[in-house]
């Protein structure tokens, strides 16, 4: 490319989405493509794509979309800078904390193990099984995301983040998230008290990434000792790949006999789980006393488990809901 190409802002770029000026531009890869005579972006829109915009992070998963861009000509560069990172920026609370990047492991086709430091203690407290909010901004926007703590080893703090096809943030924490990059978090929120958990019958009911609070639950008891109440897990995945930590569930049975492990999967069939759902009455039980409640997932499910444990006459005081939406 010319080594004199013209440099652009967002500011700039923004003016050419086919309504300001004439001119249809995108940002893509740090260069400005003139689409101008594309169908594809006919009126300064692609589907739910706008022109005059970085699309960089909202194209990450468009088939062959370094193919598609390099039949425009270029007509500049983008200032990276102002499209990129940039906490400075951030109208960040005086309270906020943050955490370093050290690596991230793929452990189903959409979930990965994400492994922070901390490098102030400010997750330890009377709580457990909470979350906390990531705090950033991408191509000039602020955005908050909340993700639960799966567990806590002196420092390093794990969270498990499902990938979404559209979802800008989490295709940025999985792409472009690099070794001791920073992110500032607000938190930790929400968790059920260390006080209750210790004198407590559980029933623990998760699906998918709900497993990490699930987690952080299960570890304080391991480490406290405290394996001398029930403790139930019930967790289901569409496959048994999807069942996060399933070898460490099946380990802990074989280990403490007062822990039992219950996997579903709904759409397949294999000797490790049961096949459906588990929102069946032989889960849940009518002593009202007898465990406390912890529910964790999606909007669906959370409400069909709290609907039959209504049914069952278990109290609200009973039950702990994490609601993921």
């Amino acid at each position: 490319m010319n080594q004199d190409v013209m440099i652009y802002s967002l500011d700039e770029l923004a003016q050419r989405n086919g309504r300001i000026l004439p001119d249809i531009w995108v940002g893509y890869k740090g260069l400005i493509y003139d689409v101008t005579s594309s169908e594809l972006f006919k009126n300064g829109k692609h589907y739910f794509h706008d022109a005059g915009k970085d699309l960089t992070i909202e194209m990450i998963d468009a088939p062959h979309m370094d193919d598609v861009m390099n039949r425009f000509p270029v007509v500049g560069r983008l200032i990276l800078e102002k499209s990129q990172l940039n906490i400075e920026q951030l109208n960040l609370k005086e309270n906020a904390k943050r955490l370093v990047f050290i690596e991230k492991h793929q452990v189903s086709s959409d979930i990965y193990r994400f492994f922070f430091e901390c490098p102030i203690d400010s997750l330890s407290n009377e709580y457990v099984g909470q979350y906390i909010t990531f705090l950033f901004t991408l191509n000039g926007i602020e955005y908050k995301r909340s993700y639960s703590i799966a567990s806590i080893y002196g420092n390093i703090v794990e969270f498990l983040i499902q990938l979404k096809p559209q979802g800008v943030v989490s295709n940025y924490l999985v792409y472009h998230l690099q070794k001791n990059n920073t992110i500032y978090f607000n938190g930790p929120f929400g968790g059920v008290q260390k006080s209750v958990i210790k004198t407590s019958n559980l029933k623990l009911i998760c699906t998918d990434v709900g497993i990490a609070p699930i987690r952080q639950i299960i570890h304080y008891l391991v480490e406290e000792n405290l394996l001398e109440k029930k403790i139930e897990l019930i967790y289901g995945a569409h496959k048994l790949s999807e069942l996060v930590y399933h070898e460490e569930w099946a380990l802990l049975t074989k280990i403490h006999a007062n822990f039992s492990y219950l996997p579903y999967t709904t759409q397949e069939t294999n000797i490790f789980c049961s096949v459906g759902y588990f929102t069946n009455e032989s889960n849940f039980i009518a002593t009202i006393s007898e465990y406390l409640y912890i529910v964790v997932g999606w909007e669906r499910m959370v409400s069909k488990t709290k609907e039959i444990l209504k049914h069952k006459g278990i109290d609200n005081s009973f039950l702990h809901v994490q609601k993921y939406i």
